[in-house]
């Protein structure tokens, strides 16, 4: 009977686990803007879903956008060089 438990749960800790949606963050040289979308650069360009940041030269973000189906939406976070937050806005698609 402690067996059979003991499955279940560790089952259910994969379960919950795996359902985690798993968000893709790149730099800006991965990515291109053509007409207003966003693609991610590649063989196959693909509208861009996940966050994009761009680095200061001394390694603190400059900015993270969040983009959905090749659109900016979600949460644009703006740091200055000591990576101090300072400006912050949150864009809805249209």
């Amino acid at each position: 009977m402690m067996k059979k438990y003991l499955i279940f749960i560790f089952g259910l800790i994969l379960f919950v686990g795996g359902c985690e949606e798993k968000i893709k963050i790149l730099e800006k040289s991965q990515v291109e803007e053509i007409n207003q979308l966003t693609y991610e650069i590649g063989d196959n360009k693909v509208l861009f879903t996940g966050k994009v940041i761009e680095k200061y030269e001394n390694g603190q973000i400059s900015y993270e956008k969040t983009y959905k189906d090749g659109k900016q939406e979600g949460i644009w976070k703006k740091y200055d060089s000591e990576g101090k937050l300072i400006f912050e806005e949150n864009y809805k698609i249209k």
